[in-house]
């Protein structure tokens, strides 16, 4: 369900290696996913019921940014449009787009603002 992606906290950043360049996931105020857009893997941020998960995309699911297999299931981000009042700190562009997983535990959406840059 959507309560179980938690937000990842500044302390949770620290300990991840990125180069500075990213495409984060936000549900209100709350970073609930981040990938390094630099890293050939697409190695991906999450914390799901409490716990920090790092994955790697598993490939480019139709229509997706991202795709990958979370806690047992099926994560896709979906980019959405750019919505030009949304901009990160590095100046970087933000818009609205999605987030929908499928697994053995059920299927579901929910709807993300994104920021993305360096």
């Amino acid at each position: 369900t959507a309560s179980r992606f938690s937000p990842i906290s500044s302390a949770d950043l620290q300990k991840w290696n990125s180069s500075g360049c990213s495409f984060a996931v936000f549900r209100g105020r709350d970073n609930i996913a981040i990938f390094d857009t630099q890293d050939a893997r697409k190695t991906a941020l999450f914390k799901i019921d409490g716990r920090v998960q790092t994955v790697r995309a598993s490939g480019s699911g139709q229509g997706s940014y991202w795709t990958g297999s979370v806690a047992g299931h099926v994560v896709r981000l979906i980019k959405g449009r750019t919505n030009p009042a949304f901009k990160n700190d590095g100046g970087g562009q933000g818009g609205e787009g999605r987030i929908e997983w499928r697994g053995p535990e059920g299927e579901g959406t929910l709807p993300i603002r994104w920021e993305e840059g360096c």
